[in-house]
């Protein structure tokens, strides 16, 4: 089965929390006709993240249903370079996204299996 890779890019919510053990977190939102996607982190003073996802989407045989699929992830951020890693039990199957932090937005290109790549413009 051949993979293909959807970019999105997101723009940051929020900045600082301010929780022991925390250095920071950060908030993203992006979304296309058919799809939004909210992914939001903290990470340590190491770059060690831990998050979620969330992707909503219409429901390709009755486009007046939404799925919705929801996962948590662990990653690294070295500058401006993310990785997310779901896994092997998540809805994202072992998947890894990468991308990157550019001002306040972030670009991930994300791997997936419909033949169709897809950019996800910020919300």
């Amino acid at each position: 089965m051949r993979s293909f890779i959807n970019r999105i890019v997101f723009f940051v919510t929020f900045g600082m929390l301010a929780v022991t053990g925390v250095a920071s977190a950060e908030q993203y939102v992006g979304g296309n006709r058919t799809e939004a996607v909210y992914i939001a982190w903290t990470a340590d003073d190491n770059g060690h993240l831990q998050g979620q996802v969330q992707v909503i989407s219409l429901n390709q045989s009755n486009p007046s249903k939404t799925n919705a699929t929801n996962a948590s992830f662990a990653g690294n951020r070295s500058g401006s370079n993310v990785s997310l890693v779901f896994p092997m039990l998540s809805a994202f199957g072992g998947s890894t996204w990468t991308g990157r932090i550019g001002g306040q937005a972030l670009s991930l290109d994300i791997p997936t299996t419909n033949g169709t790549p897809t950019e996800l413009a910020g919300l």
